[in-house]
């Protein structure tokens, strides 16, 4: 095949693959009701619409906020011009818009950075993980700013290297400057900076190992640090603010929680920095991992880590080693865990697993008689794309409920990680219920007030008072209406859960998919 079919062949099947990614993460998305921190950016828009920025969410910043108030904006059009129609789209799709698409583009990006390291096979092999894998899938829509972290890190990364790799200098610059560019999108997407230092530590130890003879810092550091500075300044402009940093350090000095806890596998651990190395437990990660991952892509990852250890000498098996063993394994160490936090290190991990393929379709190139090698190819494509493709297929659309056969599968679904799992999954049908069958000015006592505000406003039952079930200010009263939620389970609301759920009998269960997401109870 020559050059020219080659890279037509690539970008069809890239645009295949990104459009796939894209489709799986859209379909039926405005079907899930949002939860708590989803329904905190809704309020966060209804903020600016008034003119009110500093302060609004402020513990992370604009950038993945003003994308969704576009997409708010492009639905309300959307909508008025569909009317009654079939194809009009509920408002909880357009906010998960943005992410959805800045998801399916990280497919591209997975693949480039993938091919410059492992090879064409590898490369591909990455990205269809990323695009078909439930984790990924399911992480990219939720309107959480990591999708965005995730795109604009590994753009930026693959700038990078582009530019190491470029003999040219004037070539070089352009590429230092948008890798410049995107790592200041990525800190304006999510306050990480370490992404960034352990790619310089990357090409350190490149240059160490004779890997890399570009000089970075005397022709293009300027350039690059500037670049990075103006991104992140245009893209976040409250960070001028000193009100903004205020709030950002009162956020990390944990003054702004309102409750502590996570419910993993029925027991309640502190989730919180300065519960480390005493809170969630440090294998949780792998836990998750070992259990959300379909098991052909996970035996993947554990090979192509083993891999790389024993390669000293490749730019892959030093990128990923640092990545992973750096990355990867202190989160495993802090206190504070969710499952979302993964998105991040899903790439790495799925070049990990390209990395074992790719080594292993060379080994099966070489196979003989032809026939071996054939089989071998197609017991490979079976297993590596085939088998997840499909075991993702079967959940959709929820996604976050998936279990591989280690974990137990439907049977143990929304068992290990409740809060992740559900994260509010079913809120919408219980308030919906709330709202036919409680009186005027009844209360609702719940643990997502935000969330259930905002379904309550759709409901037109304004009239109805939210209580806080985890606010020691709030008084139980004869007649108040609870939600209970496992998924929303806190060491402040324990005790109570356990007496309801003992004593009381509730007036609705809401199941999705079998599942029971919460429960409704009269006092």
């Amino acid at each position: 095949m020559n050059s020219l079919a080659a890279r037509r062949a690539e970008t069809f099947f890239l645009l295949l693959l990104t459009l796939a990614a894209f489709g799986l993460r859209f379909h039926r998305v405005g079907t899930i009701s949002l939860a708590e921190d989803e329904a905190g950016k809704w309020l966060s828009i209804q903020q600016f619409k008034q003119g009110h920025f500093v302060g609004v969410n402020s513990e992370h910043p604009i950038l993945m906020k003003l994308f969704v108030w576009a997409s708010l904006g492009v639905g309300e059009q959307w909508n008025r011009w569909a009317g009654e129609r079939p194809w009009r789209a509920r408002e909880e799709t357009f906010l998960r818009l943005p992410n959805l698409l800045f998801g399916a583009a990280t497919t591209v990006v997975i693949y480039l950075l993938g091919k410059e390291m492992l090879g064409v096979i590898g490369a591909a092999s990455a990205a269809f993980f990323w695009a078909f894998a439930p984790m990924s899938i399911a992480l990219n829509r939720i309107v959480k700013e990591d999708t965005l972290l995730t795109f604009f890190t590994f753009l930026g990364m693959y700038f990078f290297f582009c530019g190491k790799r470029t003999p040219e200098d004037a070539p070089a610059r352009w590429y230092f400057t948008l890798s410049g560019a995107c790592f200041g999108l990525s800190v304006a997407s999510k306050y990480y900076l370490h992404f960034l230092g352990l790619n310089v530590l990357i090409w350190h130890v490149a240059g160490k190992a004779g890997l890399d003879h570009r000089p970075f810092l005397k022709p293009f550091g300027k350039r690059f640090w500037g670049v990075m500075g103006l991104a992140f300044v245009i893209a976040n402009p409250v960070i001028l603010w000193p009100t903004q940093m205020l709030n950002i350090l009162r956020y990390m000095g944990e003054m702004t929680l309102v409750h502590h806890g996570y419910n993993l596998n029925g027991h309640l651990y502190m989730n919180t920095i300065t519960s480390t190395p005493f809170g969630v437990p440090w294998y949780f990660y792998f836990w998750a991992m070992g259990v959300k991952t379909p098991l052909p892509i996970l035996l993947a990852m554990i090979v192509g880590f083993v891999l790389v250890l024993l390669d000293s000498r490749s730019m892959a098996a030093i990128f990923l080693r640092i990545m992973v063993v750096l990355c990867f394994f202190p989160l495993a160490v802090f206190g504070t865990k969710w499952i979302r936090y993964l998105l991040q290190m899903l790439p790495f991990l799925f070049l990990l697993a390209g990395y074992a393929v790719e080594k292993l379709y060379h080994w099966l190139a070489r196979l003989e008689p032809i026939a071996l090698r054939r089989l071998g190819m197609a017991l490979a494509g079976l297993a590596f794309f085939v088998w997840p493709a499909a075991e993702t297929l079967a959940w959709a659309p929820l996604y976050p409920l998936y279990l591989n056969q280690l974990g137990g599968g439907r049977a143990n679904a929304a068992k290990f990680f409740p809060h992740d799992e559900l994260y509010d999954l079913g809120v919408r049908e219980a308030v919906e219920y709330v709202c036919q069958v409680a009186p005027q000015r009844a209360v609702l006592a719940v643990s997502n007030p935000m969330a259930v505000g905002y379904y309550l406003q759709k409901c037109g039952r304004s009239d109805i008072h939210i209580g806080a079930l985890f606010d020691p200010r709030y008084v139980l009263r004869p007649g108040d209406f609870l939600l209970i939620q496992e998924s929303r389970r806190y060491f402040e609301t324990e005790a109570l859960f356990d007496l309801v759920q003992r004593q009381g009998h509730p007036l609705k269960e809401v199941r999705v998919d079998g599942v029971v997401t919460a429960r409704i109870y009269r006092f």
